[in-house]
């Protein structure tokens, strides 16, 4: 299962569907969910099914996201097979834990976008989300030290002129790579959660704190594009840094990177990503709105971000 998944990257990188996980079959990642559920729980001492979800837990999890549903993985019986398993290295162990703590995420996304209805609690969705953020933040600390660790992690100039920082992270690490990236991603989205729901004066803090938090998320991100530009699991952490754009250079950065990893430019040009489109699934990701479907015709994104006092560009606008 594993080489199919890689096969099918390498063939189709393309990422035709508009989900959150623009680089993911959904026919793959719904094979693979079939399959494990088939099976069921299982010895955490299994290392092919044990590998077997871990590989594919991130993109599971962008999948519920998107359909706004429950993740199946965040259930105590699954949730336990991570937590009853001896990692091989201490960066293994971080990337099991930060799992444990984002397999949740997607029901909050689904509570978040009740909550404007009345069908949520405010206060039930404000303690999980601080509880989520209050985790992802020891585990950001691990990340920086590992980050910081030279045997480890080199910094180099950045080869690219367009580039919104002028250095780049180099690692052979691959676990370490999908760790900062899972990490980003999910604080990203947590913290969104957070400042929708602590708005007002008397949260200024703590958004402004939210805020710091997610620039150096995004920051970590874009300092990963040379080194993790082939992870299947990057664009997705790419698109979401797009609301921490403080200039319109480095949004458009972004979303042309996103079209070059995606080998995207050599298609329709209906098949480009567009900043519109980048910045619409941000809000979707963060529990603002339900994903909209639609077949490559955004005209009616106008119409939404005026509903909801949005602009489309994250620099105009504060975000939220």
């Amino acid at each position: 299962m594993v080489v199919m998944h890689r096969v099918e990257f390498l063939a189709d990188t393309s990422g035709q569907s508009f989900s959150l996980g623009p680089s993911y079959s959904p026919l793959h990642t719904d094979g693979v969910s079939s399959t494990l559920t088939t099976v069921g729980p299982f010895d955490a001492n299994d290392d092919l099914l044990f590998y077997i979800l871990l590989e594919n837990a991130f993109p599971i999890f962008c999948q519920c996201v998107y359909r706004s549903e429950a993740c199946f993985l965040a259930e105590p019986q699954w949730l336990s097979i991570l937590s009853k398993r001896r990692a091989r290295s201490p960066i293994e162990r971080s990337l099991i834990g930060l799992l444990m703590i984002v397999l949740p995420l997607p029901q909050l996304v689904v509570k978040m976008r009740k909550v404007g209805s009345g069908l949520e609690q405010t206060q039930k969705v404000t303690d999980r989300a601080k509880q989520m953020s209050d985790h992802l933040l020891k585990i950001n600390r691990t990340i920086e030290k590992l980050l910081s660790d030279r045997s480890q992690v080199k910094i180099l100039k950045c080869q690219c002129p367009s580039s919104p920082i002028p250095d780049v992270y180099q690692s052979s690490n691959v676990d370490l790579l999908n760790l900062c990236i899972m990490h980003a991603v999910g604080s990203i989205v947590v913290n969104n959660i957070l400042m929708m729901i602590l708005s007002g004066a008397h949260h200024y803090d703590r958004n402004r704190e939210l805020k710091k938090q997610n620039a150096a998320c995004s920051e970590r991100i874009w300092m990963l594009h040379e080194q993790a530009r082939n992870l299947c699991h990057y664009p997705t952490a790419l698109m979401l840094s797009y609301q921490g754009a403080d200039t319109a250079c480095t949004a458009d950065w972004i979303v042309a990177t996103m079209n070059v990893l995606q080998d995207r430019n050599s298609g329709k040009k209906s098949e480009l990503w567009t900043s519109e489109q980048v910045w619409l699934r941000c809000l979707m990701a963060s529990g603002k709105l339900d994903f909209v479907r639609y077949e490559k015709d955004i005209s009616l994104l106008d119409d939404v971000c005026q509903m909801l006092h949005f602009d489309l560009y994250p620099f105009d606008t504060p975000w939220p």
